[in-house]
């Protein structure tokens, strides 16, 4: 699939962490309206689970988000092949993060991008992180 000047990432695949709100959503936005496919996860999935903590966004919102500008774009709609597929994860689960990492694999085959936004503090508080590099915190 080759890509187009208005997508240049047509055809690539994108993992964004901490996708809901922030740097993480805007991140994702702009993958996916570049023409990526973009696997956005966060623990904020739906309007349901709307609270302040989440009132910058939710993943379904990101994913409303970008078919609407998607479509307001020239060759919008059906020929625009930026997408977003929202996964819940919260990241201090290894099963979630493993349940991520095997859809993208089956979906896709590959992941051209990693955006590593998501940061959770452990249950112990920061405390708890100290002793063990950060790499070697979650997902052993």
């Amino acid at each position: 699939m080759s890509s187009s000047p208005l997508q240049p990432l047509q055809g690539k695949v994108a993992l964004v962490t901490g996708a809901s709100r922030g740097i993480g959503r805007g991140i994702a936005f702009e993958l996916a309206v570049a023409g990526a496919t973009v696997y956005a996860t966060a623990r904020s999935y739906g309007e349901k689970e709307c609270t302040e903590a989440t009132l910058g966004g939710t993943l379904t919102t990101l994913a409303e988000d970008v078919r609407e500008a998607l479509t307001d774009t020239p060759g919008g709609g059906k020929a625009a092949h930026g997408r977003v597929i929202p996964l819940r994860c919260d990241h201090a689960v290894d099963p979630q993060i493993y349940s991520v990492l095997d859809k993208v694999r089956r979906d896709e085959g590959r992941l051209d991008f990693l955006v590593n936004n998501a940061f959770a503090i452990p249950p112990s508080g920061v405390a708890g992180m100290v002793g063990k590099p950060f790499w070697e915190q979650g997902a052993e």
